[in-house]
């Protein structure tokens, strides 16, 4: 396997299980059929804490305009 392809993969593997900043004592809630960052005295009694073995990059922040008002 080539060197410079090695070190792509293993910096997009990283990348994908970086926790962002400020993020760091959230957990992964699945909301309006979202996974979404949220710190956990923020959970509602209908909201799914999650087991997300996923890309973190795909976990939206609370700030993301894709969410409805309920995080804004």
């Amino acid at each position: 396997m080539n060197n410079d392809r090695f070190m792509h993969d293993l910096e997009d593997y990283l990348a994908s299980q970086r926790i962002p900043a400020g993020c760091e004592d959230c957990v992964v809630v699945h909301t309006q059929g979202l996974y979404v960052w949220m710190r956990p005295e923020q959970v509602r009694p209908d909201e799914l804490i999650c087991f997300y073995d996923g890309d973190y990059r795909q976990v939206l922040l609370p700030t993301d305009p894709r969410i409805k008002s309920r995080f804004q």
